[in-house]
C-alpha cells in the first residue's frame, strides 16, 4: 500500500511539474544554458513513437482525473478523509497510466526526459493539444 502510494504521488509530482515547467515563461537563454541542454538531449533516452502518443494520452486522463476531484479534495472535512480521497485518486492515475499499456515507470520516464528535452516536450505537448481539441 506505502509502496503504490509513494508511486501514485510521483506520477502526481512528474505531472503536476510539466504543468508547471510548460506554465512558466520563456527565459532568455545564455549560451552556457544552450550547451547544458544539448548535452541533456544527448542524455534522453530516444522514446518510440508510440510510447510518447501512450504517454500524451495517459496524462490527458489524468489531467481530467485531477480536474474532476480538485474540489472535492479542496473540500475534505478533515485529513483522514483527505488520504482516503487520495487513495482513490492515486488508484484511477495508476489505472489510466496502466490502461494505456505503460507501466507508472514507463510513464515517469518520459515524463521526467521531457522536462529537459526540448523536443520531446514540444511532441508530447502537441499530441496533447490535439487531443484537447
Amino acid at each position: 500500500m506505502r509502496n503504490t502510494i509513494s508511486k501514485t504521488h510521483l506520477i502526481i509530482a512528474c505531472a503536476l511539474a510539466l504543468v508547471c515547467f510548460l506554465c512558466a515563461p520563456a527565459a532568455a537563454q545564455s549560451q552556457d544554458t544552450g550547451q547544458q541542454q544539448q548535452q541533456q538531449q544527448q542524455e534522453t533516452p530516444d522514446f518510440s513513437d508510440d510510447r510518447i502518443q501512450k504517454t500524451a494520452e495517459a496524462y490527458t486522463e489524468i489531467t481530467k482525473i485531477r480536474e474532476e476531484y480538485q474540489d472535492e479534495f479542496s473540500q475534505a472535512e478533515d485529513s483522514e478523509q483527505a488520504q482516503e480521497l487520495q487513495t482513490r485518486i492515486n488508484e484511477k492515475i495508476t489505472d489510466a497510466i496502466e490502461q494505456n499499456d505503460m507501466s507508472v515507470e514507463d510513464y515517469n520516464e518520459v515524463i521526467t526526459a521531457a522536462q529537459t528535452d526540448e523536443d520531446l516536450r514540444a511532441d508530447l505537448l502537441d499530441r496533447i493539444r490535439e487531443m484537447r481539441e
